[in-house]
This record gives C-alpha cells, structure tokens and sequence, in this order.
C-alpha cells in the first residue's frame, strides 16, 4: 500500500505555474504531525468500531425479538425512501 510520501506523480501532475502561486494545499510534503494525527484518528475510529460491533452483536444474542423488530423497521423506512411510486400514464384519446 502506497504512503503519503509516495504521491510524486499526483504531485507532479499540478503546473509548475498553479504550484507557484503559493497554495499550501496542492505542493509540498505532509508535516509529519499531520500524518501522525491521521494515524492515530484511524486506529481509534477502528478501536470504535470494534467496540460497536462487539456491543451490537452482544445486544442481538440477548435480544433476538428485538433485532428481528428493528430489521422489519429499517427495511419498511429504507423501502420507503428508495423506492417511488410507480407513475400512472392516462392515455388521452
């Protein structure tokens, strides 16, 4: 997998005149703060998200009813928001 520092061809795809004009954003390298925040906001979103999955799978052995209940509701509202009624064409003669 590819780190930050390996962007050269992204980097040298932006003209030497837009790179001129001093946009912090578009050239130079990552300040290594900066990496090593993303690092660290990575790994505790993943240490989240396991603590979630954990907790809901906890939930759904202990309350099987429940989760059957939930999943009849989330299936109602997201059939409801993705699909339209169908439209009714009146022929005209």
């Amino acid at each position: 997998m590819a780190t930050v520092k390996d962007n050269d061809p992204q980097l040298s795809a932006i003209s030497p005149a837009r790179a001129s004009q001093g946009d912090p954003g578009l050239a130079g390298p990552v300040p290594e703060g900066d990496t090593a925040a993303f690092t660290r906001g990575q790994s505790r979103g993943r240490e989240l998200a396991g603590l979630w999955r954990r907790r809901f799978a906890a939930w759904a052995e202990e309350n099987p009813g429940q989760l059957l209940f939930a999943g009849v509701i989330v299936g109602f509202v997201a059939g409801k928001l993705f699909r339209r009624p169908r439209r009714i064409e009146l022929e005209v003669d």
